[in-house]
């Protein structure tokens, strides 16, 4: 949300100096994009649990990280079923 927020201001010569130019702006999201993909396929129901109890998520954070970890979930189940789809293409020919 923060990138988003800032490359609202990318373009004003104001912010620029301390945002960074567009283009370190749209890494910077891209990096946190993959970070959370990666950790929400490294991180595990149970542990998700656990950190809540200890409190060393918030409750946005865990939202985000389950959230992460369905959209992982559908995007492998979408890929599956591609792939499936290319398999049953192939023995009907």
């Amino acid at each position: 949300m923060n990138v988003e927020a800032s490359l609202k201001y990318a373009d004003d010569p104001e912010w620029s100096g301390t945002l960074g130019d567009r283009l370190e702006i749209e890494e910077a999201y891209e990096i946190c994009t993959r970070s959370l993909q990666m950790a929400s396929e490294a991180i595990s129901q149970d542990d998700i649990e656990k950190a809540r109890q200890q409190e060393l998520l918030d409750r946005d954070e865990i939202m985000e990280l389950i959230q992460g970890k369905r959209l992982n979930e559908m995007k492998e189940d979408r890929n599956g079923q591609e792939d499936g789809d290319l398999y049953s293409n192939r023995r009907s020919r």
